[in-house]
């Protein structure tokens, strides 16, 4: 049975059963024109959708609600974040700081309280692999150092025999 669609980059028509083409969305594309498409993107269209990709995976949705959306709208025009930030303050609040994903609120309205502790986590992480890098790892042997630790003595109280008040009596 043929399947005529037109290809969403090119528009020209072809059947998706004889030509190999890749479905994006409802609709389908060349695989070569797809990948021009791919190679074309900015990479602030690759970091929009991979944020997108990840609030669909963190809520268990197939779509980014309008709600979200104008968050992330939001956080990009008045507070200057860009959508590769947004994307790594949600898994450092999310994934490495282990916070529960509340399924009631269904937003995002953390980032503008974490975006900071975030940004300061993964700059520490990347001075640390820059000061690492030109270490040499297979010569390395850590430095052992031996701590030596008392045994501890008991501390003997003695009892007074006497006080000075029996004798004012």
């Amino acid at each position: 049975m043929a399947h005529p669609v037109i290809c969403l980059y090119c528009k020209k028509k072809f059947d998706r059963d004889k030509i190999a083409c890749k479905q994006i969305g409802r609709r389908y594309a060349h695989i070569e024109c797809a990948a021009e498409h791919e190679a074309n993107k900015t990479q602030e269209e690759k970091d929009k959708e991979a944020l997108f990709e990840y609030i669909n995976k963190m809520f268990g949705t197939t779509f980014v609600s309008p709600k979200i959306q104008k968050q992330i709208k939001t956080y990009v025009e008045s507070y200057q974040y860009t959508y590769s930030g947004i994307l790594k303050a949600l898994i450092y609040f999310f994934e490495v700081k282990k916070n529960p994903i509340d399924k009631n609120s269904d937003t995002i309205g953390i980032v503008p309280f974490i975006y900071n502790d975030a940004f300061n986590y993964y700059y520490n992480l990347w001075l640390i692999q820059e000061t690492n890098s030109k270490k040499d790892i297979q010569h390395y042997e850590p430095q052992v150092i031996e701590v030596h630790i008392p045994i501890p003595q008991r501390k003997v109280r003695k009892k007074q025999l006497f006080t000075f008040l029996d004798d004012e009596i």
